[in-house]
């Protein structure tokens, strides 16, 4: 089954940049193993409206994904909650 995920990524310039993408939510490993690579990388690419994106990390301060896949690698904490002040 597909899901739609979206992808906000903050930018150490304080810009961000929001997408979607649709995941198989069936194939758990891919999606777990996509995660953990992503960590290693120097450098993040994304397919968006027809157009391939590279994204230094070094230029990345923090990538939201949401909802959380239901599959994630084992380095992942699960269940927190933001503390609002």
């Amino acid at each position: 089954m597909m899901t739609r995920e979206s992808c906000l990524i903050h930018f150490m310039d304080g810009t961000q940049m929001s997408f979607y993408f649709d995941i198989d939510t069936e194939d758990t490993f891919s999606v777990a193993n996509e995660i953990h690579r992503f960590a290693d990388r120097t450098v993040l690419c994304f397919e968006i409206d027809g157009r391939l994106h590279f994204f230094p990390t070094c230029n990345i301060r923090s990538i939201e994904v949401s909802p959380a896949p239901l599959e994630l690698p084992a380095n992942v904490l699960r269940g927190g909650k933001i503390i609002k002040d």
